[in-house]
């Protein structure tokens, strides 16, 4: 049986940026780990250690700790999207497109972001 790791993690915004945070007691083993993800930063705002929230570094987390379990959070990314759109509609009715026009558009936007 896996020992789990007692690594927390927390999905944040750092400045204008969507990051994970990850929270842990101080171990000098895991900060050698951590610092091989690209972009992995020290807060001392959050008092924590912090990395891009991407797939790529979410994978490289994994991968350096694996019995770590992190989860993206697809209800959120989906409800971010679920917003853009809406604010992407609002624009174009602001600018007075025709209804065909933001469905299809709309349509365009939401296949192109479900896709990332």
């Amino acid at each position: 049986m896996k020992s789990e790791t007692p690594i927390k993690t927390n999905k944040c915004k750092h400045g204008k940026e969507l990051r994970l945070q990850l929270i842990f007691p101080f171990n000098k083993v895991y900060i050698q780990k951590i610092k091989q993800i690209a972009d992995a930063r020290w807060s001392n705002s959050l008092k924590s250690w912090h990395i891009p929230y991407t797939k790529d570094a979410i994978n490289q987390l994994k991968t350096l700790f694996p019995e770590l379990d992190v989860k993206a959070e697809k209800t959120t990314q989906h409800s971010e999207i679920v917003e853009l759109i809406g604010k992407y509609r609002q624009w174009m009715e602001h600018k007075r497109y025709s209804r065909n026009s933001i469905d299809s558009y709309t349509d365009a936007v939401k296949r192109f972001l479900t896709f990332l």
